[in-house]
């Protein structure tokens, strides 16, 4: 049965790998320097949720090694790359049950933010932890980044801060909440996870690289979508023109990142 995708992207739609290959760039970095210090655990079990091109789950598959196991579930995972100590499960979060715990460690980037029951996923995800495991939840800050520095275009600042507020208008009619990235510290403590902290992420992006090509696969994406926001045709084209000439610099989106660990079972 063909599953219905609650976000406004899709993986089945030509643009989807560029798109994901563009944010495993753009992200993964980052995101490994965190689920190190998150402590990925060798012989350990991991949970990736939402996991794009699964480039994040090969690296925990890595790191635990042949005894270990990584779970990586996807509502569309045909671009997931195989790896032989990675299983993986066409899932549907809000509607499917997770896969059973316990897992050592627990990561979503860029998904929890897209759901309405983002508190209730949380929930249930601390749920399947193993006591001392961590969860790990990334996403996007509607605050900073998004900034032209420099461009052979003075209109650039223009287009791209349209395109940016017409793409927040379009994700949050998709029940997205942007401002999740900010919530998710409290959301994780009233969860009953300790030890929670944040860490935020970004650098420039140069036209032509992957963090300007990933609104260029986006826009081409949700082009009819955007413009029924109010951009007009020919500025898409011109934006997108722009993001491909290395002239063109940007402050690249802000990256939240926050870690929770559930608590150990006491023994008194």
């Amino acid at each position: 049965m063909r599953r219905v995708s609650p976000y406004a992207l899709s993986n089945d739609q030509p643009t989807a790998r560029q798109m994901l290959d563009c944010l495993s760039v753009v992200c993964d970095q980052f995101t490994f320097l965190r689920l190190a210090e998150a402590g990925v655990p060798e012989a350990g079990r991991c949970l990736e949720l939402g996991a794009g091109n699964g480039s994040v789950a090969v690296w925990l598959a890595q790191t635990v090694g042949e005894r270990g196991q990584v779970v990586a579930t996807d509502i569309r995972p045909q671009h997931i790359a195989a790896h032989e100590l990675v299983t993986v499960v066409e899932h549907n979060i809000v509607t499917d049950p997770l896969p059973p715990g316990p897992f050592d460690l627990i990561h979503a980037r860029l998904l929890l933010a897209h759901l309405p029951q983002r508190y209730e996923m949380l929930g249930r995800l601390v749920e399947v932890l193993a006591p001392g495991g961590a969860l790990v939840i990334e996403e996007w800050g509607e605050v900073g980044g998004g900034e032209v520095m420099q461009s052979p275009d003075p209109a650039a600042e223009e287009f791209y801060g349209e395109y940016q507020d017409a793409l927040l208008d379009i994700f949050r009619s998709q029940g997205n909440d942007t401002m999740w990235s900010v919530r998710v510290f409290l959301a994780m403590e009233a969860a009953g996870l300790t030890e929670v902290e944040t860490a935020v992420y970004a650098r420039t992006w140069r036209g032509g690289t992957p963090g300007c090509l990933l609104p260029v696969a986006v826009s081409t994406e949700l082009h009819d979508t955007l413009v029924q926001r109010g951009m007009v045709p020919r500025e898409l084209e011109r934006l997108r023109t722009l993001l491909a000439d290395s002239r063109l610099v940007l402050t690249g989106n802000l990256l939240w990142s926050t870690i929770g660990r559930k608590p150990e079972v006491s023994t008194s």
